[in-house]
């Protein structure tokens, strides 16, 4: 019996919706169980978080859990356990080996549930034919997840190149409408409210005051459900009430 740290982690929040969340959990609880094991307080869970640049590692609940272990709050035969060892990092072999052996030096097993169970302690490190499998493991998953980068970035290149012809997703601003023939259309009688607001702006009227004024002649806008002071600040500072789209690549 053990003290074991369940590790969950998965890339996109879209995930959540499917089968990854319930399947990781499922068979941390099953191996507990097995085993007569105790879960411990700590929860790790990465829900969204990637870990093909390490933000898991860095910010994410397996940063939490590293520290506890460097700082000696993690007792020394206690088990983290995690599905696939992908689910640790896909950074590739040498940072994704740094950390499977740091946690492992430190006196901490690693379990992985999938393909096989496998259980990797400190001697794991001077056994060749133990480590491969974990090599093999961490290039593979930095392999897959360069492929899916490259996939992505060549499916918003070629967005961004038909940019005159066809949006590149029907995300807008709260004053406009999106018709599956025409588009984008101008809601006018929001855009009455955003006009509004510019001119109480230039007639040099506060924030606070417009805030008011525009709630009782308005219905409000935005997510929220009521015209709130950070919606009206947030209008007289974005430049999407101009036109202006500044395209980006996220890296």
């Amino acid at each position: 019996m053990a003290l074991v740290y369940s590790y969950i982690r998965f890339s996109t929040k879209m995930q959540m919706d499917g089968d990854s969340l319930r399947r990781q959990y499922q068979g941390a609880a099953n191996f507990i169980d097995r085993g007569k094991h105790t879960l411990a307080d700590l929860t790790l869970r990465d829900m969204g978080v990637s870990a093909f640049r390490g933000k898991n590692k860095h910010k994410g609940s397996l940063s939490v859990f590293l520290k506890a272990v460097k700082e000696g709050k993690v007792p020394k035969g206690s088990i983290l356990l995690v599905e696939n060892l992908d689910r640790l990092s896909r950074e590739g072999i040498n940072e994704a080996y740094r950390l499977f052996s740091d946690i492992l030096s430190a006196g901490i097993k690693i379990v992985t549930l999938m393909p096989i169970e496998r259980v990797y302690d400190k001697d794991s490190l001077t056994n060749i034919a133990t480590v491969l499998e974990p090599l093999i493991t961490f290039h593979l998953a930095h392999e897959e997840s360069l492929k899916k980068r490259e996939r992505l970035k060549s499916h918003w290149d070629e967005r961004r190149n038909q940019i005159n012809n066809k949006p590149l997703s029907k995300r807008r601003p709260s004053w406009i409408d999106w018709d599956d023939e025409k588009g984008f259309v101008l809601n006018k009688d929001k855009a009455k409210a955003i006009q509004y607001i510019f001119q109480r702006c230039i007639d040099g009227i506060g924030q606070k005051q417009i805030l008011t004024e525009v709630a009782d002649k308005f219905d409000p806008m935005g997510t929220s459900g009521a015209w709130t002071g950070s919606f009206v600040s947030k209008v007289l500072t974005d430049p999407t009430t101009f036109g202006q789209l500044q395209l980006h690549e996220v890296t």
